[in-house]
């Protein structure tokens, strides 16, 4: 006739199973995105609200509903809005490529291209406004290697020399081409101390975080925006917006 209250505590091997169960179910949001058709023409790609487990919820749940018959444990969700949602994306009335530059890389250099790609990523997407200024490196920021650059040859002194983030100054310098071409205006650029092998002499736009970077102005009356690609050895990188560029 004695009652023995059930006691019931987490530990570790639990917080390992709920953080399973968060990576299964959660998922980012996702932004809206345009793509360029083969006959040149733009369309939008929906935007997607993302999911998001609330960890202590949930296992404070599971430690309830563990002393119950019923042992049905519902996961608490939370909705994540995406930046730029299909009707913003659609408001910005980009219908053509306003210009386009590419350039090729040794895809054998797997360190180089791996920060190429990168680089390459996260412009991937960007959205400017009439007048407003874009900074190369306040968008990519900081090549380190805890945020998964790697070691490849960089120029320093006039010399190439082995530095994390070595293949950067290529994607900085394939947009310097594409927003020359596109008529915008230059803020500021730098170039290297050797003739880059990817660009004509005097079209490249050397960067460093962060004390040298590559600034430029939308200087239309639209918006613009930046979509970057990368292709077994090719490297994209256009400028999206309501009109023609420049002849």
């Amino acid at each position: 006739g004695v009652d023995i209250p059930l006691q019931i505590t987490g530990t570790e091997r639990l917080d390992q199973v709920l953080l399973s169960v968060s990576k299964r179910v959660s998922r980012p949001a996702q932004d809206a995105g345009l793509h360029v058709n083969s006959d040149g023409t733009v369309r939008v790609i929906p935007s997607q609200q993302g999911l998001e487990v609330d960890l202590p919820a949930l296992r404070e749940a599971v430690l309830a509903t563990a002393a119950e018959l019923d042992r049905e444990v519902v996961v608490p969700l939370s909705v994540t809005a995406p930046t730029y949602t299909t009707s913003q994306a659609r408001a910005w009335g980009i219908r053509h490529v306003v210009a386009s530059y590419e350039t090729r890389f040794s895809s054998g250099d797997r360190n180089r291209s791996h920060n190429l790609k990168l680089a390459a990523d996260a412009l991937n997407g960007t959205v400017l406004a009439p007048g407003e200024t874009f900074s190369f490196n306040k968008r990519v920021g900081p090549r380190a290697q805890k945020l998964g650059y790697k070691e490849a040859p960089v120029v320093i002194g006039g010399e190439l020399v082995p530095d994390v983030g070595g293949g950067v100054c290529q994607v900085s310098s394939t947009l310097y081409n594409a927003v020359i071409l596109a008529g915008l205006k230059v803020n500021y650029r730098s170039s290297h101390s050797i003739p880059s092998t990817y660009v004509p002499l005097g079209q490249d736009a050397a960067v460093a975080y962060d004390y040298l970077d590559f600034r430029f102005t939308n200087s239309t009356t639209g918006y613009l925006y930046l979509k970057t690609t990368v292709k077994s050895n090719r490297l994209e990188v256009a400028l999206l917006g309501p009109d023609p560029g420049p002849k």
